[in-house]
């Protein structure tokens, strides 16, 4: 009966309360907790998710070429030429992955994103190579 004995120790004192904070602001702050470090199971980093998974690989950069009339304009008047390009890549991984599949020179590179997710490159070419000549070489015209 030793365990009724200590109910009844317990029973016989009074409940204490937690005594009241009197609030005189009406701002309420919230109180400072203790906080931990974080120790993740993974590195996350930036670079996991914004990176390109082997940009030395050309084909993992330039997806297909682009041909719409508005685009063959370009291609003719500006030497200018369209591509679909990884969402990841950036604008000189763009100019590296173009000079390394078709071997002529880029002046500059646009890049936007389309309203179905996919990345699209306008690639400028150099005054020195034709856009006629590469697109001729791929088989788009």
């Amino acid at each position: 009966n030793n365990r009724a004995k200590k109910t009844a120790s317990k029973v016989a004192k009074p409940v204490q309360q937690r005594p009241r904070t009197v609030r005189t602001k009406p701002k309420f702050y919230l109180p400072k907790t203790k906080r931990l470090t974080r120790t993740p199971r993974v590195l996350q980093t930036i670079s996991t998710y914004t990176q390109v998974k082997d940009p030395a690989n050309p084909y993992n950069v330039l997806l297909c070429p682009l041909t719409s009339d508005k685009i063959m304009q370009k291609l003719e008047n500006g030497n200018i030429m369209a591509f679909l390009v990884n969402p990841r890549s950036n604008k000189v991984q763009i100019k590296d992955a173009f000079r390394a599949l078709y071997t002529s020179e880029v002046r500059s590179v646009n890049t936007l994103i389309r309203p179905d997710g996919k990345k699209k490159a306008y690639i400028r070419l150099a005054v020195e190579s034709e856009a006629l000549k590469v697109a001729s070489k791929i088989g788009i015209i």
